[in-house]
């Protein structure tokens, strides 16, 4: 019997998984160039910054889930980062608290600042990565199983699904665009 976290994988694909890990190495070096992803008058990501640290962020969790061939996982995925970042958001606001409070003792305050900015980092690049894989792949997914199904009903919770994931996607972008103007 296989484990319930192995059903529905297929095997891994090691020419894809090394494409995807270039990308994200890639893309990651370009952050760092300051004539693409940063303004020259004072600091601050450009759009083009951000879109490719989101470029490289996603593709280093796509060659994590690579083999996942399943809708539920790619729709726990999406929900959990979703949850994944107000826990993030609000564990950054406890440390910076607690870093405030403990301004005097000895140790503590570099603690809680690592925890501080460790939470921050992993709310605004690691949740929205998982965000756009997870409603990315949910969206691929039930749009490709929408020729397979055989009921009326079942082809209209696939639709459905399809679309309100690529609805999250468009969302985001607009939401990250609108913001930086």
């Amino acid at each position: 019997m296989k484990k319930w976290w192995k059903q529905g994988n297929a095997k891994r694909d090691w020419g894809v998984t090394l494409a995807l890990l270039g990308f994200t190495g890639l893309t990651g070096l370009c952050v760092f160039i300051p004539v693409i992803s940063w303004h020259s008058e004072g600091g601050g990501m450009t759009v083009t910054g951000i879109l490719l640290s989101l470029a490289a962020g996603c593709s280093l969790v796509m060659a994590i889930v690579q083999p996942w061939r399943r809708l539920w996982k790619y729709l726990v995925l999406l929900v959990m980062a979703v949850i994944s970042f107000f826990i993030m958001v609000w564990m950054h606001n406890i440390a910076y608290a607690l870093r405030e409070m403990t301004k005097n003792q000895f140790l503590l305050p570099g603690i809680f600042g690592f925890i501080d900015v460790a939470t921050f980092l992993l709310a605004i690049i690691l949740c929205p990565c998982l965000f756009l894989v997870g409603a990315g792949g949910g969206a691929v997914l039930s749009l490709a199983r929408l020729r397979t199904e055989a009921t009326t009903i079942r082809k209209a919770i696939f639709a459905f699904v399809g679309t309100a994931c690529m609805g999250a996607i468009i969302g985001f972008f607009w939401f990250i665009l609108t913001q930086m103007a």
